[in-house]
């Protein structure tokens, strides 16, 4: 099954939640095959649907992290978080989710490029249809734990390693909230290791992260460096480092 959704419903990711599950259980039920194969589409970067009138092309770093989410706040991260609530079922057993953020279009809900959707589709079958060993799921985040004023953040199915095309993160790309709840925009450096190190002068005391959690970004970055599957956006808590 191949499932590129619509999502007027968008703005409760938790209930949809619900329904995507049941609806990959039911069609299983229905097939009887509990091994149905499940290939879903994550919700390309997107702002508002108006084509004729699109919005100018620096519009995004306007973003206020803090702004209310009944209001405006909805718009600057609702689809971010409906995005890696799809993530998720990366989880779930013969299920595929494909990363499309980094080729969708701030005021037209239907992206032009289909040939990467397709492609990154085709990359999830070949895994979870097709047992290719050398297709593997897309980077995820793992964890972040706290490294003094910083945070320092892992990720799972990096492969041979994660890269930021271009060289560098792009601008307003990563962001930390301080223990008084408010997120602050933050510089990234990508390690050796695979992990990165986020920092901000303004946050002392960091208690979550984010990478490409907004609504709209043109140009996340950050991807598997052998195959070049971009990292899912995320928002998580911070931990604390285990004592020696």
């Amino acid at each position: 099954v191949i499932w590129y959704q619509g999502e007027s419903d968008a703005g409760d990711a938790e209930r949809y939640r619900k329904l995507q599950k049941e609806l990959i259980d039911g069609w299983r039920a229905a097939w009887r095959d509990e091994a149905l194969p499940f290939c879903l589409t994550a919700l390309s970067s997107y702002y508002r649907h108006n084509p004729e009138h699109p919005l100018p092309d620096d519009f995004w770093k306007s973003f206020d992290l803090n702004a209310d989410w009944k209001t405006e706040g909805w718009k600057v991260v609702g689809y971010a978080a409906f995005r890696q609530m799809q993530s998720d079922f990366l989880d779930c057993p013969h299920t595929g989710v494909a990363c499309t953020f980094d080729v969708g279009e701030h005021s037209d809900i239907h992206p032009k490029d289909k040939r990467t959707v397709g492609e990154r589709l085709a990359h999830e079958a070949l895994r979870v249809a097709y047992g290719d060993a050398a297709a593997r799921p897309g980077p995820r985040v793992k964890a972040a734990v706290r490294d003094g004023a910083a945070v320092v953040v892992s990720f799972r199915d990096t492969g041979a390693g994660l890269t930021a095309r271009g060289g560098a993160f792009g601008e307003r790309l990563w962001a930390l909230k301080d223990a008084a709840g408010r997120w602050f925009w933050a510089e990234a450096e990508l390690r050796p290791d695979a992990t990165v190190r986020v920092a901000s002068p303004e946050v002392a005391a960091p208690t979550a992260v984010q990478y490409a959690y907004t609504s709209f970004h043109p140009a996340p970055n950050f991807c598997r460096a052998d195959d070049g599957l971009p990292v899912f956006g995320f928002r998580v808590d911070v931990k604390e480092a285990k004592s020696k």
